[in-house]
């Protein structure tokens, strides 16, 4: 609302300095969580690339949706429930990302950080009610969260690679629309769904897998930063759709990753989070799109996503390593 009285540049220009602000903000904070240099923790954010610039050149908000995670977590670390619930979700209503690592903290039973984080939804929610009135957010809850959460845009093309998901994949492979897919490889409305969450089921269950692995360790921090890692990697794979944009929410679990492995002094995972991390930040995706559509080529029209499927591997195989070796010597 405070942008909707500017013109299109002038909120633009205005939401640049925000995000620079909310950037710098990041970065120091981060710096605390990880216990290291500003410079290093700029470097993680930078090498974010187009997902960085296009928070810019968008006008974003996903900068934002970071900082509040990344100061939710900072807050944790030091013995904050309250301040961290309310960090956590303060956009949780608008940007639903941050909710994953409030169902974590029900995990661990942290109720104060649960329900600060739950009365800050509802107030924000009640607030927006009052100023927006009820029938644009009932028709939001009756209509189009369901549908957001089962990948059925209406507003959008749902075949499209810029989304680089799972189920953007396997739409544009396996179901027909006469304008947007007249040309699948199967027209296949079963399968389509049958792979989608057999997909999903697939990542959440070995990312259970690792998780429990990882909570029997001993060493409280690493555990609940290593769990933020998986579930922020986690959620970005099995969303339903992602742009390049989204990807600055990697800030945080991409540096917990690093802390984590430069601590158990492990430098092949170090190097290999590091050049996937980058190749997504930096990949040329306007080269890759001319293969959307195109038969079988279509899967070279999706980097990011396999190289996103590369990164959960890498990152929880090599977690459950060192956490089961370590587990062994305890």
């Amino acid at each position: 609302i405070p942008f909707a009285r500017l013109s299109p540049l002038t909120a633009l220009q205005v939401m640049t300095v925000l995000n620079c602000m909310l950037l710098l903000a990041s970065l120091l904070i981060l710096s605390r969580c990880v216990q290291t240099r500003l410079t290093e923790s700029a470097f993680i954010a930078f090498i974010s690339g187009i997902g960085l610039i296009n928070c810019f050149r968008f006008g974003q908000m996903y900068i934002a949706v970071s900082f509040s995670i990344i100061l939710g977590y900072y807050f944790f670390l030091e013995k904050k429930p309250i301040l961290a619930g309310i960090s956590l979700g303060l956009l949780s209503p608008v940007k639903y990302f941050p909710i994953i690592f409030v169902l974590y903290f029900v995990f661990k039973k942290e109720w104060r950080l649960v329900f600060a984080a739950i009365l800050t939804i509802a107030i924000i929610s009640v607030v927006s009610v009052c100023i927006l009135g009820w029938d644009v957010h009932k028709e939001f809850l009756l209509s189009i969260l369901g549908s957001h959460l089962l990948s059925n845009r209406t507003l959008q093309d749902p075949f499209s690679s810029t989304y680089q998901s799972f189920d953007s994949l396997l739409r544009r492979l396996l179901v027909s629309h006469p304008d947007l897919n007249p040309h699948p490889i199967l027209d296949s409305q079963i399968s389509y769904q049958v792979l989608k969450w057999m997909a999903i089921v697939g990542i959440l269950m070995v990312s259970i897998r690792v998780l429990a692995v990882i909570q029997r360790s001993k060493y409280e921090r690493f555990k609940v930063a290593t769990s933020c890692s998986i579930l922020g990697i986690v959620g970005l794979l099995i969303a339903p759709a992602t742009a390049t944009y989204h990807y600055v929410l990697l800030w945080l679990p991409v540096a917990l990753l690093l802390d984590y492995f430069l601590k158990t002094e492990q430098p092949k995972p170090i190097w290999n989070i590091l050049t996937l991390y980058t190749l997504i930040g930096f990949i040329p995706y306007s080269f890759f799109h001319q293969f959307d559509g195109q038969g079988l080529f279509t899967l070279l029209a999706y980097p990011r996503l396999f190289l996103m499927c590369v990164l959960f591997t890498v990152s929880l195989r090599s977690l459950r390593n060192v956490e089961g070796a370590t587990l062994a010597n305890q």
